[in-house]
C-alpha cells in the first residue's frame, strides 16, 4: 500500500490519464493518485517494487518528471505541493 501522506509534490497533467502508472528510470515510478487525481512520483526498491522506506521525490525531481510528461505527451503540467 502506498503511503500517500509521504508524497510531498504531485503533478497535474491536464487531459492525461495513464491508469496503472509507468516507470521513470530505475528508481522511480509515476502513478496516478486515485484520491487527488495527480501524478505522483514514487520511489522503487532495487527489485522494482514500491519502497515505503525511501524518500519521496524532491521538488527538483518532481519538476523534471513534470517536464518529461509535458514533452512526451504534449500536455501542460503543473507541480502542486
Amino acid at each position: 500500500m502506498i503511503n500517500w501522506e509521504r508524497a510531498t509534490f504531485g503533478i497535474c497533467a491536464s487531459g492525461l490519464s495513464v491508469g496503472e502508472g509507468f516507470a521513470a528510470g530505475d528508481r522511480w515510478a509515476i502513478i496516478e493518485d486515485p484520491y487527488e487525481h495527480l501524478f505522483m512520483p514514487i520511489p522503487l526498491s532495487t527489485d522494482g517494487w514500491y519502497d515505503p522506506n525511501a524518500d519521496h521525490a524532491s521538488l527538483a525531481q518532481t519538476l523534471l518528471f513534470a517536464d518529461c510528461l509535458a514533452f512526451d505527451h504534449d500536455c501542460p503540467t503543473t507541480v502542486l505541493p
